[in-house]
């Protein structure tokens, strides 16, 4: 049984993806003086498919890494080990503070961040049909 599950990554990512939007507009909103606009919702239609592809080729790489891992040996901040892949994925892909690099997956994190750098990136914008996707 793998140790990942795609959809649930994908749906970690996405989480991630759409909270770090929301703090960024907050800033700017308020820094402006003005309402910040609200991120919820799913990927445009059609624009999340080369992400849940490019999501499922890197669970499917990175499951060699996790099998040697002693798993309880590290943090999972309170979710399953998709659901943390999947924000540490998003983190590393576009270079927060925090990630895989940042010491919590001790040996492999070296491994990971290298396969989060297939991930495309890039900042999030509203779509004619009501969900968003990344530019």
């Amino acid at each position: 049984m793998p140790l990942l599950d795609p959809a649930t990554v994908f749906a970690a990512y996405w989480a991630t993806a759409l909270e770090d939007a929301q703090h960024s507009e907050n800033y700017y909103a308020c820094e402006d003086g003005r309402e910040p606009e609200q991120f919820e919702g799913e990927p445009a239609e059609g624009y999340g498919d080369k992400y849940r592809a490019t999501v499922e080729s890197i669970c499917a790489q990175a499951e060699p890494y996790l099998a040697g891992l002693n798993l309880n040996k590290y943090p999972r901040q309170g979710g399953d080990l998709s659901e943390v892949f999947g924000g540490e994925l998003y983190l590393t892909a576009v270079w927060h503070g925090a990630g895989f690099w940042d010491g919590d997956w001790g040996h492999i994190g070296d491994a990971l961040t290298t396969l989060a750098e297939a991930m495309p990136s890039g900042d999030l914008a509203g779509h004619r049909d009501g969900g968003y996707f990344f530019i």
